[in-house]
């Protein structure tokens, strides 16, 4: 008889900060998962800032520690002496805590924890947040990672299967899986009969996201037939320009961007409508969430994600990127069509079993263990 005991394992998660961001909250809600999971003994939650707390407390169990590696760099040699101070404190950190395996989250991060792992015997796992063949990178992370990933990651994690085509094309040769995002905590579901007519978005106020493109299609929709509304949640450097382009358009008073806001997923239950515009994408978040909320969702169809989520287009509409005309049509479909919107918004219990935290969570453990080995035969 063969008997196999789960040893409970030792996790460290490294993230640059904890703003609310998308590889933020994934890594905040695995966190919580595996906090009540009897296979996980201790959980680390390591910053690269000196403070900060998510927007949702975390669980006192869970150690939570900031560096100081958050420094801007104003010459070649400044980023040298950076870097190397970053190395030293993440080798400091890994030594002193001795996980059983270390989960680096985007790419910079990931490249120097594993780095800085060598030597240590702690497994490194880089958890990639955004399409692998065009990640916002400096040239020198770029290059970096190719031989960091194929040679020293014990494991690349991406969310789609794009993204692990991609991967295999860059990295070839390195370990890698596909792992979706998890929904976090979500409020119930509200009637479609009560909610607003109203076009909501979420995300970062920068230019791949393409908020810019998402304001002028509502501009040339059909709108004002329905006394619809376009609300933007979210915080950038982009804000004065999308703010001049509501100006232009003169959509005041129709088109709003309230900021970010700590209850973003109350105000999305709110909508009716959710339009995601984005450029270019690892797995949307704000996307997924909007759709497990019961809102009918469209979404530019990037390289990797929407499509995805939205099942080819079963479950959502997908437009061409940057496709004005296209965005502007399927706004109108959905304002007008009311069978369209109920049938799409039908499917939020879908999203929300496909995506379930704790199903999600548990994939990350078996990889886990997989690498550790954390099993023992009696």
């Amino acid at each position: 008889h063969v008997q196999e005991t789960l040893i409970p394992m030792h996790l460290c998660l490294f993230i640059s900060g904890l703003k609310g961001g998308g590889a933020e909250r994934v890594a905040t809600t695995l966190a919580r998962a595996w906090a009540t999971n009897p296979q996980i003994s201790r959980i680390s939650l390591v910053t690269c800032t000196t403070s900060g707390e998510p927007p949702e407390p975390l669980p006192s169990s869970i150690n939570l520690r900031h560096l100081p590696l958050s420094r801007q760099s104003g010459n070649l040699i400044e980023a040298i002496g950076a870097n190397f101070l970053r190395f030293r404190l993440l080798r400091g950190v890994l030594r002193d805590l001795k996980p059983d395996a270390a989960i680096a989250f985007m790419d910079e991060m990931a490249v120097l924890v594993t780095l800085a792992a060598i030597g240590t015997n702690t497994p490194v796992i880089t958890a990639l947040r955004t399409d692998p063949a065009q990640p916002n990178l400096q040239k020198i992370w770029r290059r970096l990672r190719v031989p960091v990933y194929r040679f020293l990651s014990d494991a690349v994690v991406v969310q789609t299967k794009a993204g692990l085509a991609q991967a295999t094309k860059l990295f070839h040769g390195a370990k890698l899986c596909a792992i979706g995002n998890p929904l976090p905590e979500l409020p119930d579901v509200r009637d479609w009969s009560k909610r607003e007519r109203l076009i909501a978005s979420a995300g970062r106020l920068i230019p791949s996201k393409g908020f810019d493109m998402l304001i002028e299609a509502f501009a040339h929709s059909r709108w004002r037939e329905g006394g619809w509304r376009l609300r933007i949640h979210g915080e950038g450097p982009e804000r004065l320009r999308l703010e001049r382009l509501v100006v232009e358009l003169g959509l005041q008073g129709v088109v709003d961007m309230p900021g970010f806001s700590k209850d973003v997923l109350e105000r999305l239950s709110e909508a009716t409508v959710f339009a995601f515009a984005s450029r270019r994408e690892g797995f949307p978040n704000a996307l997924l969430e909007a759709a497990a909320l019961g809102c009918a969702c469209v979404s530019t169809d990037c390289n990797t994600g929407p499509r995805e989520i939205l099942d080819h287009g079963r479950l959502g509409l997908l437009v061409p990127v940057d496709d004005r005309p296209a965005m502007t049509d399927a706004l109108n479909r959905l304002m007008d069509e009311d069978a369209l919107r109920a049938e799409l918004a039908g499917h939020w219990s879908e999203f929300r079993i496909h995506h379930d935290t704790a199903t999600v969570a548990q994939r990350w453990i078996d990889l886990v263990a997989a690498l550790t080995k954390p099993i023992e035969r009696l």
